[in-house]
Parts: C-alpha cells; sequence; structure tokens
C-alpha cells in the first residue's frame, strides 16, 4: 500500500498478511447450575468465531485434587447434539466418583474452549459460583428403646435427621430394620423402604417378639 500527494507516489508498505478468519476467542460466560433432575448443567455462549463456525468444544471439569479433566462421557464436545445446544448435563454420580471425587457442598468448577478450522481458542475462565455437590443423608444416630415396650411388643424410637445432615435435600423417608433375634446375622424391613415414613418411632407387633429377647 502507499500514499500518493501532488508530488507522487510514496513508497510502498510492508507487505501483510490477512486471514478471512482465525480462531474463535476465549469464552467469558460459563455457567454451572443443577435441574430438577438432580444433573448438574454445564451451558456457554456461542464465541466470537472470527469468521469460521464452531466444531467442537472441551469441556473440563476440575477435581477434588485441583487438576481439570476432561469429561468424554456425558459432555463430548464433539457430538452435534452438545455443537448444537452448547451446553451438557452430568450426573452427580459420576462428579462423586473418581477421577472427580467431589465431596458434598463443593462447588462444581468447569472451563470450556472451542475450536474452528483455525484452531483452538483459550481455556475460559473457571467459574467461582455455581451447583454443589449434595449427596445422602448422613448416618443417623442409633434408634433407641421406647417407653412402651413390653413383653410382647418393641416400642423403637429415633431421632429426626435436621439442618446440614439432610445434605440438602429434604428427608423423604426413614427406613427401619430389625433382625428378629438374630444378632445382626440377618435384617428385616420393617417400615420406610417401600412406602414413605416420615414418622420418628415405631411399634413392633409380632408373634417373634419373646420377653428378655434381645433385639
Amino acid at each position: 500500500m502507499r500514499g500518493r500527494n501532488k508530488w507522487g507516489f510514496g513508497l510502498y508498505s510492508d507487505v501483510v498478511s490477512i486471514e478471512a478468519s482465525s480462531s474463535p476467542e476465549t469464552h467469558t460466560d460459563l455457567v454451572v447450575t443443577m435441574n430438577a433432575g438432580a444433573n448438574v448443567r454445564i451451558s456457554w455462549s456461542l464465541p466470537n468465531t472470527n469468521g469460521a463456525g464452531i466444531e467442537e468444544y472441551v469441556i473440563l471439569i476440575k477435581q477434588a485434587d485441583g487438576d481439570f479433566t476432561e469429561e468424554t462421557t456425558y459432555c463430548a464436545g464433539a457430538q452435534p447434539a452438545i455443537v448444537d445446544e452448547r451446553a451438557c448435563e452430568v450426573p452427580l454420580s459420576v462428579l462423586r466418583d473418581t477421577p472427580y471425587s467431589l465431596l458434598y457442598n463443593d462447588v462444581v468448577v468447569a472451563t470450556v474452549r472451542s475450536r474452528n478450522s483455525n484452531g483452538w481458542s483459550g481455556d475460559s475462565t473457571p467459574n467461582f459460583e455455581g451447583a454443589r455437590i449434595l449427596t445422602e443423608p448422613v448416618q443417623m444416630a442409633a434408634p433407641f428403646r421406647g417407653t412402651s415396650t413390653t413383653e410382647s411388643q418393641i416400642h423403637v424410637k429415633w431421632v429426626a435427621l435436621e439442618g446440614d445432615e439432610i445434605r440438602g435435600s429434604t428427608i423423604s423417608s426413614y427406613h427401619l430394620q430389625w433382625d428378629k433375634g438374630t444378632d445382626g446375622v440377618t435384617w428385616f424391613d420393617l417400615s420406610g423402604l417401600t412406602s414413605q415414613n416420615l414418622d420418628l418411632e415405631f411399634i413392633v407387633h409380632n408373634s417373634d417378639v419373646v420377653g428378655g429377647q434381645v433385639y
């Protein structure tokens, strides 16, 4: 390129090569949420593609030890559905297992990068807020003998789980078993397994109850 005035043209500039497109810009808006189905949803918007369509993504999730691992089972970023929707969902059970090994109340931290025909974007900044790991309730305290226990019935009581003990989800049932005097060798369901039970006590009326027997 050169310029001209009334005295003529100046010298040509140095040569520059200009590509019609380039690799994508780095993502800036990754979001991690919990959906109603107890899956963690990772989503992101289309980045500035710099003139060439996005062909695939890589989604990485932070492990408990601080390393990031690509999630290839539920977030395989070359799958057309994920490329089109720009989102994927990972079950909580997967995030609690290796290699992630996340614990209760850990924030699920992720990052994403994208590729077009010119190459890869940089990794997005990891999120610091978002979905947290939820788990089953903590181990309950042992049930105890109720005052209505007699030689022909066993009255069992227990203390309700509350606060942080429920691990972020309302208790839907208390499952009670007894050993029918087998010294813990065999266990039998009494309540709360196949049907909901939110009572804090149970009375065993059973011909197997023998006075003086330990259950």
